[in-house]
């Protein structure tokens, strides 16, 4: 069973985590700063589309809700109209 540690699933490998650590140890430090801005930057999108996806999702709740509702109001109507037409009469 493969867990989320294993390399094979996140498509990388020793090589590869070797690369980067030694493209890494050959910056300068502006480039090794501008880089973590970037994933700062690019985290910060990503909490923000998760917030705008959760409030969407909650969004879509409510509407289910009051659908399940409406649908409850409405398998019940014909029995509220029998009643009100048996009143006039």
């Amino acid at each position: 069973m493969t867990t989320l540690e294993d390399k094979a699933l996140w498509g990388q490998n020793e090589d590869g985590l070797e690369d980067l650590g030694q493209e890494i140890l050959k910056s300068s430090t502006d480039d090794i700063i501008n880089r973590t801005r970037l994933l700062e930057n690019e985290i910060k999108v990503m909490k923000s589309e998760h917030m705008r996806l959760m409030h969407e999702q909650n969004s879509m709740k409510e509407k289910i809700k009051d659908n399940r509702e409406k649908i409850k109001v409405n398998k019940q109507l014909p029995y509220l109209v029998g009643n009100v037409v048996e009143v006039f009469i």
